[in-house]
């Protein structure tokens, strides 16, 4: 998978339930993504839907696009 960006706005019509999620496959790994979150000052935010609320954590992309990092296969 590649992020690309440019100056533009752009047009699509996204909601909040328009996500995309990821799954760590260690909590050393889930960790490292909340730390680099936490470094370089990403906000967490509260996802609409309340799954997400208990099952990981939701930051937007320079775009404002929602990113999931789900905890659910940790172990």
């Amino acid at each position: 998978m590649e992020f690309t960006h440019d100056n533009n706005i752009p047009e699509s019509k996204f909601d909040d339930d328009d996500i995309l999620v990821f799954y760590p496959e260690s909590l050393k790994e889930f960790q490292k993504i909340v730390a680099n979150l936490e470094i370089y000052n990403v906000p967490i935010l509260e996802p609409k839907n309340p799954y997400w609320k208990l099952n990981g954590i939701c930051f937007e992309d320079c775009d404002h696009y929602k990113i999931i990092v789900s905890d659910l296969r940790i172990s």
